[in-house]
């Protein structure tokens, strides 16, 4: 009984759950008092409330992450990871640049799709702000998960989505490949996949990895209070298409 009620009680007095409880604490200090506008504090509450629980990103999150299944055909040229972040000044246990939550798990999906390919692997990032490159972050980490480096094509100079799509077709154009698995986050995908066919690729493979939703409900806990790291990730995609879809080029994904 004590370990439930820790968890119903902990959201609220966290961030940013802690909001909400204020919002609500000031609607009972209005009624206590009769004066204010206790409705508008609850309804702030209430609201804040929905838009932290992790019920209304999986709302947001679903239409993007579950667009694409995970592919039955490995087929293709060559295994194409795109770049997330180094965090700066971090180190890995290795002694090489700490890489972001979504950049690892990336090139763990790339690192079991090259255990069962044997496809060329090309890791697509640059650097950001002064930041170190990514791609020669990534491409040691697919070397000591046992990727032989010269199975790795680094290609450091994209900035963003379009751009790697753009400088990929490059490498691919010298290569004559033609047909990438395209690996990033399942939010991702919606828009990499447009930025790829825009650039000129007509048989992408999509696989989708790090999930931050699941396709179905997950129970009560998903009602309370949590962090924004999902609302944020699910506005940055739909923010992101908006804009793609004239920086990228008017195809469709």
């Amino acid at each position: 009984m004590m370990f439930i009620l820790k968890k119903l009680i902990t959201p609220f007095l966290l961030p940013p759950g802690l909001l909400v409880t204020a919002c609500f604490a000031a609607a009972a200090w209005c009624l206590y008092k009769r004066r204010g506008r206790p409705g508008i504090w609850a309804g702030a509450g209430f609201a804040l409330w929905v838009l932290m629980t992790p019920a209304f990103h999986a709302l947001l999150l679903r239409p993007l992450e579950y667009r694409y299944p995970q592919p039955g055909d490995l087929s293709g040229d060559a295994i194409v990871v795109l770049g997330g972040a180094l965090i700066p000044g971090a180190s890995d246990p290795g002694g090489g640049p700490a890489l972001d939550r979504d950049g690892s798990a990336r090139l763990l999906a790339a690192a079991r799709l090259y255990r069962q390919t044997g496809l060329p692997v090309v890791v697509s990032g640059g650097g950001f702000f002064g930041g170190g490159s990514w791609a020669p972050a990534a491409a040691r980490a697919l070397a000591e998960a046992g990727v032989p480096e010269y199975k790795i094509v680094q290609e450091g100079k994209s900035m963003d989505t379009c751009d790697n799509a753009f400088f990929v077709s490059e490498v691919f154009r010298d290569r004559e490949w033609r047909r990438p698995l395209l690996v990033t986050s399942a939010r991702h995908l919606p828009r990499a996949v447009r930025a790829f066919r825009s650039a000129g690729f007509t048989a992408v493979t999509p696989v989708p990895c790090g999930y931050l939703s699941s396709p179905g409900w997950r129970g009560w806990s998903s009602l309370l209070p949590q962090g924004g790291g999902g609302l944020k990730a699910a506005l940055h995609e739909y923010l992101g298409r908006l804009w793609y879809r004239a920086a990228c080029g008017p195809r469709a994904s």
